[in-house]
This record gives structure tokens, sequence and C-alpha cells, in this order.
């Protein structure tokens, strides 16, 4: 299986596809990204702390899909791995270390703000 690190960061196409290429919402989505995603990750960190998993698993499940819609590849799929991992029951090691997802959420900020 190939690694995050093999996908690109940013597929413009899917991000086109949601943003019908309209600079103005593609602006309005990213800024609402970087906004709203912190607090996800908050959410999934005190949730598992905490062991509830459900809540845990739809922290990381936002932080996918609006991934997903940004076209933010690299950190969809390791959102995805953690995911699935937690719906597993979250034993064992985590499928990517916790820092990775805000390692790849700054690089995908950082991609998508460069495009302005």
């Amino acid at each position: 299986m190939a690694g995050y690190e093999e996908l690109e960061i940013l597929d413009l196409e899917r991000l086109n596809e949601s943003t019908d290429g309209d600079a103005e919402f593609e602006e309005a989505l990213v800024d609402a990204f970087a906004e709203t995603t912190t607090p996800y990750f908050l959410e999934f960190d005190e949730s598992l702390k905490n062991g509830k998993l459900d809540d845990a698993r739809r922290a990381v499940h936002s932080v996918k899909g609006s991934s997903a819609a940004l076209g933010l590849l690299r950190l969809c799929e390791v959102a995805g791995k953690i995911e699935d991992w937690v719906v597993a029951g979250a034993k064992g090691t985590m499928p990517y270390p916790r820092a990775a997802l805000d390692q790849l959420f700054a690089e995908g900020v950082k991609t998508l703000l460069a495009r302005r």
C-alpha cells in the first residue's frame, strides 16, 4: 500500500469541482476550512482521551470530508485511516502519528492560500 507521501498535496480538479472555478467561493471555503478544522482536532484529542470513540470518529470524519471537498488528498487519506482505526476500536497504535494531522493541515492550508 502506498503511503500518503506519494499523493499530491492538492488535487486542483477536485477543488475546482467543489467551487465551480469560482475564486471568491474558493477563498471563502478555504477561510472556513482553516477556521473550523482546528476545533475538530481538539475534539478528536479530547474524545479519544476520554474514551468517547464515536465523538472522536465524528471529529476526524469531519476533517476527512472537508479536506476531500477541497482536494487535500494527503490530509484526507490520513484522516480516513485514523477514522478506520477509531471505528475498529482504537486498539493498538494509531496508523499515523497524531502530529501528522496537524502537519498535513498546515501544509494543505499553506498550499491553498498560495493560490491567492
